[in-house]
């Protein structure tokens, strides 16, 4: 139910369910899938969910395990965001890809919110299963600068030259592969290994 009233914006609701006990950190169980103001939980039956493809009435939550706070970024709901931060959400919480509240709040383009996460402890290096390496390899490789500059203040030392796992490169190396001389700059006047 909390997830239900932070995904439709109801936070007089979940914050009575939040004062009768609910969790403000509990995570989805299953695929949920959002259809013509009504929930379903879809338990296998690809007919079901085809057929909502189709109509085009289908917006599925895009992370397994969800948390409310998750959700609220997905819907770059801002105010629910920090109602729920206020009620004490973990941010480091991750879902079934991996994905934390960070990674979703900077998908989503919430800049400050991001730095809100950071500043009470979010992961600025953490990957998930979607990535080679950590959110700097991510950013670098896509030429996002104020991401990066964002996620450089909370980083600990030497995390700007991590290697990926599988190609073991660096943001730089991402960086300079794919031309993106501001962001080249940007790592370098880190401290960047060249």
């Amino acid at each position: 139910p909390l997830h239900v009233a932070v995904r439709n914006g109801y936070r007089p609701v979940a914050k009575l369910l939040l004062d009768k006990g609910a969790n403000v950190d509990c995570q989805c169980l299953s695929l949920t899938e959002y259809m013509g103001g009504n929930w379903h939980i879809v338990d296998g039956d690809s007919r079901y969910l085809e057929a909502a493809e189709k109509a085009d009435k289908i917006r599925s939550v895009d992370n397994l395990d969800a948390t409310p706070l998750m959700v609220a970024l997905e819907e770059g709901d801002v105010g629910m965001a920090e109602f729920l931060l206020e009620r004490g959400a973990y941010v480091n919480v991750r879902g079934a890809a991996g994905k934390n509240a960070l990674h979703v709040a900077l998908e989503e383009g919430l800049t400050e919110l991001a730095g809100a996460l950071l500043e009470k402890g979010a992961d600025a290096t953490a990957g998930h299963k979607e990535m080679h390496g950590t959110l700097l390899h991510h950013y670098a490789g896509r030429g996002r600068v104020p991401y990066l500059k964002l996620l450089l203040r909370y980083v600990p030392q030497g995390a700007v030259d991590a290697r990926e796992k599988t190609r073991g490169m660096t943001p730089l190396h991402l960086a300079s592969q794919r031309g993106k001389g501001p962001v080249c700059s940007l790592l370098l006047a880190s401290g960047a290994d060249k």
